[in-house]
């Protein structure tokens, strides 16, 4: 009887790392994300555990024969654990209840329950960007694991598409930057997608260049040229010229844009110093992107 509890507790030294550590273990303490259950002939120990989401569970066994474990949601089982052996399982799937069986010998049962708890926040900068610039996304969640950018790609369906995967800091924090191709709404997932942040709306909006006409007369018509960036963003733009004595922005002529992005203006020429820009707006623009403006040019003549 002796020589039985002395072989045992060798047995449990060697999974637990120490008697103390191996007790503690097995009172389902999860520590440093980690929880032993020790097998063998009386069944595991303990029978039911909590751990949270992301938790290792290792499952020691102190027996002197082989024993195995099946888990039938995960539709998982061990290989044969010799003696002294152990196997171990990371709970990063759903949250709920596992029950799970031991096997090769008596069939004992246990559970095993994974909590969730914790969140993930998502901040986008800036929320504006012009085409071909990055956004940055920042944000918090559960420390050391997955977090997920998201972007909705079909509103009505609520269908969302992962754009890009990275791993929280120690403190939970994280960030990722995209350039985006049309504005949209995206959101950061984590723990298997069960945390979702609140959905962030960023907007892009198409660059516009315009090109200083030359040899312009006063009273005259002279072609004003731009180009739209990327081409098929805009489908009509205004030319305006800057009203010193009214203090506004006041539209010369209204112009459509082609398929490759190019788009001319017929303005009669005002003698002296006249500013002008091409703005676009909200109808102007195809879906997916904001309204824009160009830099002023400076046109003076004579």
């Amino acid at each position: 009887m002796n020589t039985t509890r002395k072989n045992y507790g060798a047995r449990v030294k060697l999974v637990g790392g120490g008697l103390v550590l191996a007790t503690l273990f097995a009172a389902g303490l999860a520590l440093a994300g980690a929880a032993t259950v020790t097998i063998g002939a009386a069944g595991p120990e303990p029978a039911s555990v909590t751990i949270q989401w992301g938790d290792t569970i290792t499952f020691a066994n102190v027996d002197d024969a082989p024993r195995g474990i099946t888990i039938p949601r995960l539709q998982l089982a061990s290989p044969a654990i010799a003696p002294g052996g152990n196997w171990a399982h990371v709970f990063d799937g759903r949250s709920g209840s596992y029950g799970y069986r031991q096997t090769e010998g008596r069939g004992f049962q246990g559970s095993i329950l994974v909590e969730l708890k914790g969140s993930v926040t998502m901040k986008a900068t800036p929320a504006t960007v012009t085409y071909g610039r990055k956004v940055s996304f920042t944000g918090k969640s559960l420390p050391g694991h997955a977090v997920k950018l998201e972007q909705l790609i079909a509103p009505q369906a609520g269908q969302w598409v992962e754009l890009a995967s990275v791993t929280a800091g120690t403190d939970g924090s994280w960030s990722t930057s995209i350039v985006p191709k049309l504005g949209a709404r995206f959101r950061a997932t984590a723990a298997a997608g069960q945390l979702r942040s609140p959905a962030v709306s960023v907007d892009v909006q198409p660059t516009i260049s315009l090109v200083r006409p030359s040899g312009a007369k006063a009273g005259k018509l002279v072609t004003v040229r731009g180009r739209v960036t990327p081409p098929g963003a805009v489908r009509t733009a205004d030319l305006e010229r800057y009203d010193s004595e009214r203090r506004r922005w006041v539209r010369q002529e209204r112009g459509t844009v082609t398929k490759s992005g190019s788009l001319a203006f017929r303005w009669k020429a005002v003698k002296g110093r006249s500013r002008l820009r091409v703005n676009v707006q909200r109808f102007g623009v195809v879906q997916g992107f904001a309204p824009a403006t160009s830099k002023t040019v400076t046109v003076t003549v004579a």
